[in-house]
């Protein structure tokens, strides 16, 4: 299942853009006036100049309800690997694409994704287990892009699981959840939810058990991990926003609930919102929000330490967190110089 990429939506009416998610920017679209149903779109793509993107666009021509791919036979230029640049002039041929239905009230809607090298399938990790993650580098850190989802302890040893709502509640050792899959309309089965969203571990899990649950050389990230990544990107008040993936329902799974507010995954880090299970034992906030756990001692109250990154604003921020909560993990490793 490919999972690393970053979604970019504009959605325009003639030219006049009404909704913007990430970092295609300056948009204008004309219709020319010599009768030939050609359109003339400009904008500016940024992002990491290290990259490419595959821009498609799609029209509506029924007020946003239905979009459909325009071919690329219609459009001037080859859009499979653009790089970021300002001012990309796309010429579109509409009366020939669409003659029985072209307006010139028509919906745009540009979407540029981070090109992927079938040759190049960047860097990954696997657990104990054989489960494979993407990662990638930021900084002298390599992060997980992708939520942890081993049942084994490095030793071999089967994590607990399938605890009741007061089991989960009175645990003392470490134990995982996995969020049911019937919150998650187009998931079919618990497979699927783990591969897509990952497991919920408890903080006994990593924190008083010595077995591990990282793999080989890397470790659920510390205080000083999280601080190291988040503050380049604003800090906890803005960082959300590119740490966010960028899918909405009604798109495929891994996706938040809309709206996403900023989200434009910048980072390449993929953050989608898996919930979490209350000390109590019930489930909440999938959709909604993810929450990471944090190593770092209990406080006074005898709590732990998460961030949490929600749907409906920008933040990334520290969170107090009971200890019989089930978050998610993302591992990490320091990169040595070479």
């Amino acid at each position: 299942m490919k999972r690393l990429f970053t979604t970019l939506s504009i959605l325009i009416i003639s030219a006049i853009s009404f909704a913007q998610i990430g970092n295609i920017e300056n948009i204008s679209v004309e219709q020319r006036d010599d009768g030939t149903g050609v359109v003339d779109i400009h904008f500016d793509l940024s992002g990491d100049a290290n990259q490419v993107y595959h821009i498609e666009i799609e029209a509506s021509f029924d007020g946003g309800d239905t979009f459909s791919l325009i071919p690329a036979n219609y459009l001037n230029m080859d859009l499979e690997e653009v790089s970021p640049a300002s001012d990309i002039h796309i010429e579109w041929d509409g009366m020939a694409s669409h003659p029985d239905i072209y307006t010139e009230e028509a919906q745009l809607k540009i979407v540029a994704t981070l090109h992927e090298d079938d040759d190049d399938p960047g860097t990954t990790v696997t657990d104990i287990e054989g489960n494979v993650y993407q990662t990638k580098i930021i900084d002298d850190k390599e992060w997980m892009v992708e939520n942890l989802r081993v049942t084994q302890y490095n030793n071999g040893d089967p994590i607990p699981t399938g605890l009741s709502d007061s089991e989960w509640a009175e645990d003392e050792e470490g134990a995982y959840a996995l969020y049911p899959h019937i919150v998650a309309p187009g998931i079919d089965s618990d497979e699927e939810m783990k591969e897509v969203y990952g497991l919920l571990y408890n903080w006994h899990t990593f924190n008083t058990d010595e077995r591990g649950l990282c793999p080989d050389g890397w470790r659920v990230p510390s205080q000083d991990d999280w601080s190291d990544l988040i503050n380049p990107m604003g800090g906890q008040m803005e960082a959300g926003a590119p740490l966010k993936g960028t899918r909405t329902d009604p798109d495929d799974h891994p996706r938040w609930n809309q709206p996403n507010t900023g989200a434009t995954n910048e980072s390449g880090m993929n953050l989608y919102p898996s919930g979490r299970r209350r000390d109590s034992g019930s489930f909440e906030r999938f959709g909604d929000r993810v929450w990471y756990w944090v190593t770092e001692p209990l406080d006074d109250d005898g709590r732990g330490r998460s961030y949490r990154t929600e749907h409906d604003d920008t933040r990334s921020r520290r969170y107090r967190t009971d200890i019989n909560g089930g978050l998610s993990i993302r591992c990490v490793r320091d990169v040595e110089e070479e």
